[in-house]
């Protein structure tokens, strides 16, 4: 049985101008309230941060990689050029609806399996600083039949609203709703749905659980995204019962700055696996897809041990698939 490992990873590549506005945000650093250039200026530039991580993505031999905040220009083409070389021959490395002042999406996906297809579709809403750029969804259609025999695999990779003021919460439920109206408009099209499987990965900003009295209870935010990605498998916590899995973690990334009264710790970044769709209109009430095994889920930190520290300030996430094996349920029609 052939097997897909896939990689969701923020890696925190900012333009100029996100360099600058956050050059003199507050941030807190050993509890300290201060004033200070980000860790990323401190510890090494961009470019030479962006050598290592192009050495490290082509060590972790992902099939699929899904990355985010790939703002900057000569990085991206940085980071296109080294995984070529490590053969990544499949690139959708700039998603944008092209307006003339934002910044695109930041949504950067290599792969070493042809692309069928691909679209970018922006949100609509958004908050703040977010506005600036063109947070979206990438949908990706990959030709992985070798690998998971005779499969289509459809990548919705996407980036949501960042922070946790009211706004910030309104937009990413609003983001929320159209990232769930897209996944059922793409599966309503779909020729052959039974050969085609779907996952949904990348930074949502949205803290998976709280741990309570040593119980990790999911959020508000965490249950509405699963409610409206319909029938589907969060392959982290499938393969991981009690582990919190952060992917953002100030104390254990001791070069990450954390802002105010923000949690040291959450589960943000995913991996889920859609085994089910609901389109939005039609006489069918659920589209079934291929379903996939998970095998392997973890978090990647990235560590870079000859530089001491984590590469960026979230740490990735890495699901190992193969095709699950069974009689597969018939779609059921109003």
């Amino acid at each position: 049985m052939g097997q897909l490992r896939l990689l969701t990873y923020n890696v925190k590549l900012l333009p100029d101008l996100g360099r600058s506005a956050l050059k003199d945000a507050p941030f807190v650093r050993g509890g300290v309230r201060q004033f200070a250039k980000p860790w990323w200026e401190e510890w090494m530039s961009d470019k030479a941060r962006t050598t290592r991580l192009v050495k490290a993505l082509a060590a972790s031999k992902h099939d699929v990689i899904c990355l985010q905040e790939v703002f900057d220009e000569d990085r991206r083409k940085q980071l296109r050029n080294g995984l070529k070389r490590a053969d990544y021959k499949h690139f959708v490395d700039y998603s944008s609806d092209h307006d003339p002042i934002h910044e695109d999406s930041g949504l950067f996906l290599a792969s070493r399996h042809p692309i069928r297809w691909e679209h970018f579709e922006e949100y609509a809403d958004n908050a703040g600083d977010d506005a600036l750029a063109d947070k979206g969804i990438s949908c990706v259609s990959l030709n992985v039949g070798r690998r998971l025999a005779q499969t289509t695999l459809i990548v919705f990779h996407t980036h949501m609203q960042a922070y946790n003021t009211a706004a910030d919460r309104s937009a990413r439920g609003k983001q929320i709703e159209q990232l769930g109206r897209k996944i059922s408009r793409v599966a309503g099209k779909l020729r052959q749905p039974e050969s085609c499987a779907m996952v949904v990965c990348g930074d949502f900003n949205i803290a998976a659980e709280r741990l309570v009295d040593d119980e990790l209870r999911p959020t508000r935010e965490y249950t509405k995204l699963k409610r409206f990605l319909g029938a589907h498998r969060d392959l982290y916590r499938t393969k991981n019962r009690k582990n919190p899995g952060y992917t953002s973690d100030s104390r254990v990334n001791k070069k990450m700055m954390r802002r105010r009264g923000a949690p040291k710790g959450s589960r943000i970044d995913y991996v889920f696996a859609l085994d089910a769709v609901t389109p939005i209109t039609g006489d069918i009430d659920r589209i079934a897809l291929r379903k996939l095994k998970c095998t392997r889920a973890g978090v990647e930190p990235f560590f870079d041990a000859e530089r001491d520290g984590h590469l960026s300030d979230h740490f990735g996430v890495s699901v190992t698939l193969e095709r699950a094996v069974g009689r597969r349920r018939r779609a059921r029609s109003g």
